[in-house]
């Protein structure tokens, strides 16, 4: 089982996309206005999934991610994918955001496991 963090305004079409799964957790971001959505994505329909969630991603300065319970974390670009498994695979991912004009405060990739759900979903800024 993959849960995926999902920023609505990355998202072309929010509503079509995320009507398919129900989701564990939603988070209203005060200090920007986005809203984070956590969803559970069966292993067997992860590549689907993520195909499908390229197609819907904005062009522009956007990512998802995902990870399960072997602590695999997935960064979706609109037109990459990075797997990440150790610390050391995280650089093409920094690099790649950067190009992309990402802010370094953005790129927490929180949450990243299935331990730290509880605590992003119900502390910070949420409404």
């Amino acid at each position: 089982m993959y849960h995926a963090i999902i920023l609505e305004n990355s998202l072309t079409d929010p509503d079509s996309f995320l009507e398919e799964y129900v989701p564990f957790a939603i988070k209203h971001l005060t200090d920007s206005g986005w809203i984070v959505q956590g969803v559970e994505v069966k292993d067997s329909e992860i590549d689907a999934f993520t195909a499908a969630l390229q197609e819907q991603m904005q062009q522009g300065p956007w990512y998802n991610h995902m990870y399960n319970e072997s602590g695999e974390l997935t960064i979706v670009f609109k037109d990459r994918i990075y797997r990440v498994e150790t610390p050391d695979d995280i650089m093409p991912v920094w690099e790649y955001a950067k190009e992309l004009n990402i802010p370094e405060e953005q790129l927490q990739f929180e949450p990243a496991s299935f331990e730290e759900e509880e605590e992003f979903f119900t502390n910070g800024s949420a409404d």
